[in-house]
C-alpha cells in the first residue's frame, strides 16, 4: 500500500550533490535505505529549481537514474505560488500591499 511521509528538513552542504545526499539521509531517517529506494520509492516532489529538476544533473534525474520506475514532479503548490507572484507584479495595488506586509514583517 502506498504511503506518503514527510521525510525531514535538513541543511544542505552544497547546491549540487549535497541535495541528493540530504535526500538520502532524510529517507534513511524514515527507514528507507538506498536499496529500499530501488524497490519502494515511486515518486519525488521538488520545487522548480534547476538543482532539483534539471534534466541532466538535477536531483530528480539522479534519483531516476538510480530508481528508473520512480517519477519526479514539480511541487504543484510551489508552481501556484510562482504564478500568483508573477500575476501580482502587474497589479500596482498588490505590489503596494506586498511592500506593506513585508515592512510589517521586517519590523516585528
Amino acid at each position: 500500500m502506498p504511503v506518503t511521509k514527510f521525510a525531514d528538513i535538513r541543511p544542505v552542504k552544497s547546491g549540487n550533490a549535497g541535495v541528493l545526499q540530504a535526500v538520502d539521509e532524510s529517507l534513511e531517517k524514515c527507514g528507507m535505505s538506498i536499496e529500499d529506494q530501488k524497490k519502494k520509492l515511486i515518486m519525488s516532489n521538488f520545487d522548480g529549481a534547476s538543482v532539483n529538476m534539471g534534466k541532466k544533473g538535477g536531483v530528480g534525474k539522479l534519483l531516476t537514474d538510480r530508481v528508473p520506475h520512480q517519477v519526479t514532479a514539480q511541487c504543484v503548490a510551489h508552481r501556484l505560488e510562482l504564478v500568483c507572484l508573477d500575476t501580482a507584479k502587474g497589479i500596482p495595488y498588490l505590489q503596494q500591499f506586498d511592500e506593506t506586509v513585508n515592512s510589517v514583517f521586517k519590523l516585528y
